[in-house]
């Protein structure tokens, strides 16, 4: 067995993500390869900043009677 291992930094934190795979596969490597990378892009976009959009004030306005 193999080991395959990619890591992405999170809050100044390095996390490390591995996946294995049987030695002399290209498909088993290639599998696994994907499950490592889906394991990245899920992380990386649930650990995203969620964007919340704020109110603004109404500035006031001079009313003319």
């Amino acid at each position: 067995m193999g080991t395959i291992s990619s890591s992405y930094m999170h809050h100044g934190k390095r996390l490390k993500l591995a996946a294995t795979f049987e030695e002399g596969s290209k498909e088993s490597f290639d599998v696994a390869q994907a499950e490592l990378n889906a394991q990245l892009r899920e992380r990386r976009r649930a650990a995203t900043a969620k964007v919340v959009r704020q109110s603004f004030r109404k500035k006031k306005v001079a009313k003319d009677d």
